[in-house]
């Protein structure tokens, strides 16, 4: 809704109290206000459009400024934010000699409710350009998440994002403190009015519990979340593993085991997703009983740790 800036609206009391209401506006309703003064007195400006002249939250517009008068020098607009936590913009902007335009961008930050009027003005020679664009609260980056955790090396896990409200297609930026432990992609973008969307991290090879940080962002909304990545069972060993019992009697078998590492997860076969955990008796000592109808000749036990034993099942 942009006004005709060639109107009675120059005139300097009409000025004042745009700039008033301006200042006012950035106050009443946590909207911003920008002030530019140029370098040239001469070179007025003619206007200030923007495009989209309606932004959401963490969302962005650029901003095009026009001269009413080709300067032979160029023309330095310095912008003053009244509002510099809900709109961000470049302290400077330049429209180049012999031209009459030139566009910066502007984002809002995220705002996740309510609604407000800024009021962009720049004013080098006597013209004032004044244009009004809304504001208004958008979905906001609510959260990361992972499948699971902790998740073996060289696998793959699944992670959301999600949105407090749904979104026109966001983008979010992923990345990763250890890539090497846990590579995650570049960005993932929503589909047009979900709030939700998943992506991919895969995992390395490790020789001890790693943690790695992920980290997504939308906007000006940064949220991490620590995703656990543990030696993959049967690898090179980095815990000591024995076996103390393996027994079978009229049905019932019954597995005891020590690690040197008591922050392991035992399990029977190599394969921590299908198989049994032995729960841990606390001091690197665990344990699992189960029916097992027909008696196993031997048992393997691996660790989270990389650790492994087998022994020959006794009854």
């Amino acid at each position: 809704m942009s006004p005709d800036i060639h109107d009675a609206r120059t005139l300097e009391p009409r000025r004042m109290r745009r700039r008033i209401l301006a200042c006012a506006i950035a106050v009443i309703t946590g909207s911003g206000a920008l002030l530019a003064t140029g370098s040239n007195a001469d070179a007025a400006t003619a206007g200030i459009v923007f495009s989209p002249d309606v932004i959401s939250g963490g969302q962005s517009s650029t901003a095009t400024v026009a001269l009413a008068a080709v300067s032979s020098s160029p023309t330095v607009l310095s912008l003053e934010n009244f509002a510099p936590g809900i709109l961000h913009i470049p302290a400077t902007v330049t429209v180049p000699a012999g031209s009459l335009n030139t566009t910066f961008p502007l984002t809002a930050g995220p705002l996740t409710s309510g609604a407000g009027e800024m009021c962009v003005e720049a004013e080098p020679g006597d013209l004032v350009g004044c244009l009004f664009v809304n504001v208004v609260g958008g979905p906001t980056l609510n959260e990361v998440t992972f499948a699971n955790s902790p998740v073996p090396g060289a696998d793959t896990d699944t992670g959301q994002v999600s949105f407090t409200d749904p979104t026109p297609g966001a983008t979010v930026t992923l990345s990763s403190s250890n890539p090497s432990a846990a590579a995650v992609p570049a960005t993932v973008t929503l589909p047009d009015g979900a709030r939700t969307a998943t992506f991919t991290a895969t995992t390395g090879t490790v020789t001890t519990a790693t943690s790695v940080t992920v980290t997504a962002t939308s906007g000006a909304v940064s949220q991490h979340i620590t995703l656990i990545v543990t030696p993959r069972p049967g690898a090179a060993g980095s815990d000591v593993v024995h076996i103390t019992k393996a027994r079978w009697n009229k049905g019932i078998e019954t597995i005891e085991a020590a690690s040197t590492n008591s922050r392991a997860t035992l399990y029977l076969g190599d394969d921590p997703t299908s198989q049994s955990t032995l729960t841990n008796q606390g001091n690197g000592t665990f344990k699992t009983q189960f029916a097992q109808v027909n008696r196993p000749t031997q048992i393997a036990v691996f660790s989270s740790f990389g650790g492994n034993a087998t022994a020959t099942v006794t009854q």
